[in-house]
Formats: structure tokens, C-alpha cells, sequence
């Protein structure tokens, strides 16, 4: 690209043309061994010139938009000047305040910050662990999750990590002859070889295929924080046995309950979230239940002249203090998570209706109704709401959730 530089400031377009200077088969191997090597680094002045979120980016409009009828080969300091080049892009949009400004940069810094080992073992947690004790799920089975990702959840969780550790071994290539090797008899105990085949099936596509996926639309002008397909196929084709993983955490990515909500919504519509918003209620009982002190209630659901009602979906009671617990299993849309025009409208509806149940439990309290009687009225109320994704900002003096009749300023934690 005459005259280009990484340099300065620049629209996310020249960022994408920066990256189609490379053939897809050349810098996604490249952007892979930098990903890996990322990893391995303490975070620091290298994060920030190259941060993964950035190769990450860069691979998704390689993908995307890339062709092999180029003649630059990438060096390692051409992946450095692409991650310059994305820490250069300046896209502003007129109107956007902070937490529209913060809440973009947060969602896409901050998942590549956490614990990766987390996400897996949560969603053997939540989904694997509470299908045996949440009864009367509308969709969700270990027979129709074994659909949706091709083996049982159980296996496609070992069988993810087992290549995600080979794909960090190799540069990012993951070669399914691995599976016959002698030295994999030990993990077949554990993964059987036929759910390594089928995860391997699920998580691998051609460029011409994710190409061909339909993507969600994203705002004019955020286009830095769309879809990255590679969330759903992190294995690309690029010959005829040659599989690449370009950011070989999205192995991992690809089985986390966020994943598992959007593959089920698509197939199984919105039962498929309902059944996930009762096992993540379920979770967070199960980790209340692990507190050392305190009494923990479950939901209490009554009726009266009025209707049927319910309180918190959970109730814990110390000598000094009442928690009153709800538990929201709503998601970010990508524009919001994006930052985009609606974001504020989808946090209001999702926290005020959150602080209005709160309200509720804690006025019948106060009240002694009959349906929270024991229920101890002598003590601070104190309202929490946890949901099933990170809301970074929520908790930030930048967003202040809408007030509720009776309800104390201030006196929520989001």
C-alpha cells in the first residue's frame, strides 16, 4: 500500500486493506505462532503493541477478505505493523458516550484477559452438572447438546482442550493423524477417538464456507468489533488435510456457555435460552450454597388476590446483612456489546427489571407479608444482581441503572 503506515491514525478499512497486502495461506499461519506466543507472554509493553485481540481481528479479515493472488510474504515484524496498524484505527461516531465508548474497548479486550480454563470448566459446570438436578427442561438434553455439537458435551469439552494444547504444540496446525499415534492411547480412555472425528467435523471450514455464513449485521462505522466467524470454525481448511487454528484459544471459545447459547438458539429457538436461564440459576445457587456462613433461600412463589408472584431467586441471610439475589440470563446482541445506539435501552430494560423484583422482595419483607414470614426484617438489604455474561460497566459510575419507586439510591450491586 503506497504510503501507508501503521503509524497514524487511520478508518478500520485501511486496517483491513493492510491485512489483504498477505496471501490467507502465508499470514494465517504467521498470525497463529504470534497468537501462541502471546499467551506464553507476561502481559505487558508486548500486549500493547501487539495485543491478541488485534491478530485476532486480523485473522477474521483474512479469512474474510483475503486472496492468495499476492506477492508480500509476512515477516514477524509485519504481524507487528498489523498490530500497530489496528492500535491506530480511530472510527468515531458522532454522539457516543464513555460507556458506549468503554463498553466496546471492554468486550473486546477483556475476554482475551480471562482465565480461558474458566469458560471451559463453567460450562461443564452449569450445563453437564445441572442436567441432572434442573427438572423439566423444555429442549435441553444430553441427547439434543450431543446433536448440536456433534458427540456428548462431555467428550467435545476434552476433546477441545486435548487440541487445543496440540494446536499451541505445532504454530496453530492441528493434524487429525495425530489421533492414530500411539501416544494418544491414553487419551482415548478419557475422549473416545469417535468424538475427536466429530469435533474436529463441527470445528473446521474452508474459506469458501465461512465466507458463505450468514454474519450478524453490526452498526456502520464498528466494524472493528464484528462477528469473528472463526468463534464458530476456529479450524480452517487451508489444503486437503491441513488444519490451522489462526487464534488457538477459539478451540476453547467454542464450547463455552456463550457458545453453546447461540448454536442452541439457532437450532431450538428461544426454548433453548429459557432451559440455559434455569440451569445458570441453578449455578448460581450451587455456589451460594457453597458459602462457609449464612442461610441461602431458594425462590418463594405465592398467589394472591392479585396474581401469581415470586420473590428473588435466592434469599441469603447472615446475622448483620440480607442479600437479596436475582439472576439474569440475558445476553449482549453483538451491537451492544458493540456499543452501539441501543446498548443503553437493552441495559435499562435488563437491570430495572432486576431492581424492580429486588424492590418487591424487600418491601414484602419489611412488610412482614405472610409468604416471607421468618424471613428476618432487623437488618440492611442489600440487592445483587448477577448475570450470565459480563456487563464490565454496569458497576461504573458511567451507568446509572433506572430508579425504582422505594428503592434506596445506590444500593445495588450489578
Amino acid at each position: 500500500m503506497p504510503g501507508y503506515s501503521p503509524y497514524y491514525a487511520h478508518r478500520y478499512d485501511t486496517f483491513r486493506q493492510a491485512v489483504r497486502r498477505y496471501r490467507p495461506t502465508q499470514l494465517l499461519p504467521a498470525l497463529a505462532i504470534e497468537s501462541i506466543r502471546l499467551e506464553e507472554t507476561p502481559k505487558g509493553p508486548e500486549w500493547a503493541a501487539c495485543p491478541p485481540w488485534a491478530l485476532a481481528a486480523a485473522a477474521r479479515e483474512s479469512v474474510l477478505f483475503g486472496n492468495e493472488y499476492r506477492d508480500s510474504t509476512p515477516t514477524p515484524a509485519d504481524v507487528l505493523r498489523l498490530g500497530h496498524a489496528f492500535n491506530q484505527i480511530h472510527d468515531s461516531r458522532e454522539g457516543d458516550d464513555p460507556l458506549e465508548l468503554l463498553t466496546r474497548v471492554a468486550h473486546e479486550q477483556f475476554s482475551y484477559q480471562e482465565p480461558d480454563w474458566t469458560l471451559v470448566g463453567r460450562t461443564h459446570a452449569m450445563v453437564l452438572d445441572g442436567l441432572s438436578s434442573v427438572q423439566g427442561l423444555e429442549v435441553v438434553s444430553e441427547q439434543s447438546l450431543s446433536q448440536l455439537i456433534g458427540c456428548p458435551l462431555s467428550q467435545a469439552v476434552g476433546a477441545r482442550f486435548a487440541l487445543y494444547v496440540g494446536a499451541r504444540m505445532h504454530g496453530g496446525w492441528v493434524d487429525p493423524g495425530w489421533l492414530a499415534q500411539p501416544n494418544f492411547v491414553e487419551v482415548w480412555k478419557q475422549v473416545p477417538l469417535e468424538a475427536f472425528h466429530a469435533t474436529i467435523e463441527a470445528l473446521t471450514a474452508s474459506l469458501p464456507e465461512i465466507r458463505a455464513l450468514p454474519l450478524p449485521a453490526i452498526p456502520a462505522g464498528l466494524e472493528r468489533y464484528g462477528f469473528n466467524p472463526l468463534v464458530v470454525h476456529p479450524l480452517v481448511q487451508l489444503g486437503a488435510t491441513q488444519l490451522l487454528a489462526p487464534v488457538p484459544r477459539f478451540l476453547l471459545w467454542a464450547i463455552t456457555p456463550a457458545s453453546l447459547f447461540y448454536a442452541g438458539l439457532a437450532t431450538h429457538g428461544d426454548a433453548f435460552a429459557r432451559d440455559l436461564g434455569r440451569l445458570t440459576e441453578h449455578y448460581v445457587g450451587r455456589q451460594l450454597s457453597l458459602l462457609s456462613t449464612g442461610r441461602v433461600r431458594p425462590e418463594i412463589r405465592f398467589r394472591d388476590s392479585e396474581g401469581e408472584h415470586a420473590t428473588v431467586d435466592f434469599i441469603v441471610e447472615w446475622p448483620t446483612l440480607l442479600l437479596l439475589v436475582e439472576v439474569k440470563s440475558s445476553r449482549f446482541r453483538l451491537a451492544d456489546r458493540a456499543g452501539g445506539p441501543e446498548m443503553r435501552q437493552q441495559m435499562d430494560s435488563l437491570f430495572g427489571f432486576a431492581k424492580e423484583q429486588i424492590t418487591r422482595t424487600a418491601k414484602w419483607i419489611l412488610e412482614g407479608a405472610p409468604h416471607v414470614a421468618g424471613i428476618p426484617s432487623d437488618r440492611p438489604i442489600l440487592g445483587l444482581v448477577v448475570t450470565a455474561e459480563p456487563y464490565y460497566l454496569a458497576n461504573s459510575v458511567l451507568y446509572d441503572p433506572p430508579e425504582v419507586a422505594e428503592a434506596p439510591k445506590r444500593s445495588w450491586l450489578l
